[in-house]
């Protein structure tokens, strides 16, 4: 290690031994190794009789320890790093406890830093945007072990241990650009890793950053498609890539009162949930976990599940979220809270909804449903009386409106009877002429009368409903 790096190596190193009591460690869970049963196509380690074969494009591996083989094929372009004092043996001696077979090394892509599955930690609660490394949590790539990483975004954590040593930003930069860096760590262009040396430092608890949408959506590309689940109302708490069986609280806080810690331990005591976060009911073989984390400025989230059967899974885990609810009810003050919601996967209050509302959103609600109930009445109303719906009331005198409601300015509209109007054809009985086809259109006809002019003496009649010029 080079002298100028010594006190940055030091600074990190008490930065992890301050603050590393409440801080989370996340390791890494896939390597190269040659001696790794996940490796290798049939899934077990190469025995003496096998042929081992590194295919074209596969990474760069690690033997770790001594072995032995029928023979190993290595392919025009690769790499084979050797622990040290480790050697390789080959023999044409059958091993009765190995048929020998061709087993090839699988290994060619990098694994994604995003997926949760490539991670390690203490999480009680599989939330996937918090099983990634978040911003203040340590790393670890274990000792004795070469690893190959794709990191295509950018990274933010306190600590990195590789290979056994604590890295600062700068000596991390420095390995990841070196040759052997480089072998292990595919870092794309627009991708930067930024390591802080510290724990987090507010009291109301720190962001993981990993529920970006961006971000999140790349996160939850390796979880899903999503398996079913047996509950009847499954929830989804911040963060979470798939609906799970259990219940959720989110909590508004008072960034002057509220410290994360306390209410963590607070809980840990008043329901029994002992450092590993997990609690045992004893009646039953029920385990339900519990997971605290802050979502965004002013909020936290409290993530409950469990493990019971089939469609009870999820339900004592609902049952201790709604103790828990009702705890911080009736008095918020101590826990340094404004406001709870719960959401569960099984009903609270006997309801089937599988849903609690905090004090804000049950006043919304009543006077929503207060508002549609007073325009659903009157609609009702004035349909019955069979008149619009202007604000200016009318109705009919012989429909009275309800005695108990008074309606101002009421004007009651008359009915009015039409006139009888009659009259009598001039030409009702007449006898029907025809035109003769054989006559010329322009030759009067003299068949036809001219009956001249009719007026009202000759037995004729005013329209009434003609329209007066004068």
């Amino acid at each position: 290690m080079e002298l100028e790096l010594l006190p940055l190596f030091l600074t990190s190193v008490a930065a992890v031994l301050i603050g590393s009591a409440n801080a989370v460690t996340k390791t890494w869970n896939k390597d190269v190794n040659f001696y790794n049963a996940d490796n290798w196509d049939r899934k077990r380690l190469p025995c003496s009789s096998d042929s081992a074969i590194i295919a074209e494009e596969s990474t760069s591996l690690f033997l770790q320890v001594n072995g032995t083989l029928k023979e190993l094929i290595l392919p025009m372009t690769g790499e084979i790093v050797l622990g040290n004092d480790v050697t390789v043996a080959f023999s044409d001696v059958p091993d009765k406890s190995c048929d020998g077979q061709d087993i090839i090394f699988i290994r060619k892509e990098p694994e994604p830093w995003l997926n949760p599955f490539n991670w390690d930690s203490d999480l009680p609660v599989p939330i996937p945007s918090d099983q990634v490394p978040c911003a203040f949590d340590n790393i670890l790539f274990p000792p004795k072990k070469r690893f190959y990483v794709g990191i295509d975004n950018v990274v933010h954590a306190s600590t990195i241990s590789v290979g056994g040593e604590v890295l600062s930003t700068l000596q991390a930069a420095s390995f990841l650009h070196s040759p052997d860096g480089q072998s292990q760590f595919d870092i794309s262009a627009e991708a930067s890793v930024s390591l802080s040396g510290l724990p987090c430092g507010d009291v109301t608890g720190c962001e993981c950053g990993n529920t970006k949408e961006q971000v999140l959506n790349k996160i939850c590309g390796y979880v899903r498609p999503c398996l079913e689940v047996s509950c009847p109302y499954p929830v989804n708490p911040v963060g979470a890539c798939c609906p799970l069986c259990g219940a959720y609280l989110s909590l508004s806080y008072d960034e002057g009162t509220f410290r994360f810690d306390n209410i963590r331990a607070r809980l840990q005591k008043n329901y029994n949930i002992g450092s590993g976060r997990r609690m045992k009911r004893e009646t039953e073989n029920v385990v339900v976990d519990l997971y605290m984390s802050k979502t965004d400025p002013g909020k936290v989230q409290v993530v409950l599940t469990d493990n019971g059967p089939g469609a009870e899974n999820g339900l004592l885990a609902s049952q201790v979220a709604k103790q828990i609810s009702e705890d911080i009810e009736n008095d918020p003050s101590a826990f340094g809270l404004l406001s709870s919601v719960v959401a569960a996967s099984s009903p609270l209050t006997g309801d089937h909804g599988g849903f609690k509302m905090g004090a804000p959103t049950v006043v919304i609600v009543v006077v929503l449903v207060g508002v549609i109930l007073v325009v659903s009445i009157l609609y009702v109303m004035f349909k019955k009386q069979r008149l619009p719906l202007p604000m200016s009331f009318m109705a009919r005198k012989d429909e009275p409106l309800d005695a108990d409601i008074e309606m101002p300015n009421i004007k009651y509209i008359e009915e009015v009877q039409p006139p009888e109007v009659t009259f009598d054809n001039p030409m009702y009985g007449k006898p029907i002429q025809y035109d003769d086809p054989t006559k010329d259109s322009n030759e009067s006809d003299s068949s036809v009368e001219d009956i001249g002019s009719i007026g009202e003496e000759d037995g004729g009649f005013t329209n009434p409903m003609a329209i007066s010029t004068q």
